[in-house]
């Protein structure tokens, strides 16, 4: 059936595409060509193959480590990470074309250090939200008995979201700039020193282990792509704040349990944080789409860039 769709799906796409496309033609290519595209193609070919390994190891080591009936408590945390990761993937893919557009590098740098900015405006609320609702939010949906036992899993997975949405905006940039050939170089550097973590922390410490270096991962990955793009020191200005949200997010969640009034009221305050801080640094651009809405003309969105 899957194999059936696709084919349904390929075949509609060039029925829909080829007349949209003006001037188009079928061509006889050249051996160069076939041979550029190769060459760019094995890359792409090797990240598809080395990234799905690195997303799913974990949950092997659990199945084997841990055990099978453990994998429940951590597959639906992961989940909830991949469900809220389809607007960076979606900001990703779209960036890919205007990336590949651009004519020098120094433009590609600053057209991702302004897509990160924007990406953290975004993910960074729905980061926090999601770490502090955790425990209720699994109570509701399944039971408070699962969430005692996922909590803790789930809050530390979900930290992870925003070092993850900026990977896929630096992913975009070098893919777009001609160079898959260093996504694949850092994925390979990630590969060993996972395994090997995920390995004796999920022996040790159980899933809380395997959530820990999970996040760990994805943090070393974005600074790595950072590097590689040459905007690490910009990325790091961009996260400053917004991580220090979401590890406050953390540290309460961790600390307080539901029916203490300490967790409440870190809750209250660092949501509060939240709001404010959207307000005052919203880029220009969004302050104005915003600001078009009947309620939110009249506050001060974005006035640190007015300032400026």
């Amino acid at each position: 059936a899957i194999l059936v769709v696709r084919i349904a799906f390929v075949v509609a796409s060039f029925v829909v595409m080829i007349p949209s496309l003006p001037g188009f033609k079928v061509v006889g290519g050249h051996l160069s060509q076939a041979r550029d595209l190769l060459s760019i193609g094995i890359w792409y070919w090797l990240a598809g193959l080395i990234a799905p390994l690195l997303t799913y190891l974990d949950r092997f080591l659990i199945g084997s480590v841990v055990g099978v009936a453990q994998l429940p408590y951590y597959t639906v945390p992961q989940t909830i990470l991949q469900q809220s990761s389809h607007i960076p993937r979606a900001l990703g893919s779209v960036l890919f074309p205007r990336f590949s557009a651009l004519k020098d590098d120094d433009a590609a740098r600053k057209l991702a250090v302004d897509a990160m900015e924007a990406m953290a405006f975004v993910v960074t609320p729905i980061s926090v939200v999601l770490i502090l609702a955790m425990e209720p939010l699994l109570s509701i949906w399944l039971s408070a008995d699962f969430a005692g036992r996922s909590t803790e899993v789930g809050v530390v997975i979900m930290f992870s979201l925003l070092p993850s949405s900026m990977a896929r905006i630096l992913g975009s940039q070098l893919n777009g700039r001609n160079r898959p050939d260093l996504m694949v170089k850092a994925l390979l550097l990630e590969l060993a020193p996972y395994a090997f973590g995920l390995y004796f922390l999920s022996t040790a410490f159980g899933l809380i282990g395997v959530a820990l270096v999970w996040t760990l991962r994805v943090i070393v990955d974005a600074l790595l792509l950072g590097a590689m793009s040459k905007v690490l020191g910009s990325m790091l200005k961009e996260l400053l704040f917004p991580m220090a949200l979401t590890t406050a997010s953390l540290l309460a969640s961790l600390s307080w349990g539901m029916h203490d009034p300490k967790r409440w009221v870190a809750a209250a305050a660092i949501l509060l944080l939240v709001v404010g801080w959207t307000m005052w640094f919203l880029p220009p651009s969004l302050a104005r789409s915003v600001g078009r809405a009947p309620v939110l003309r009249y506050l001060r969105l974005g006035r640190l860039y007015r300032i400026r």
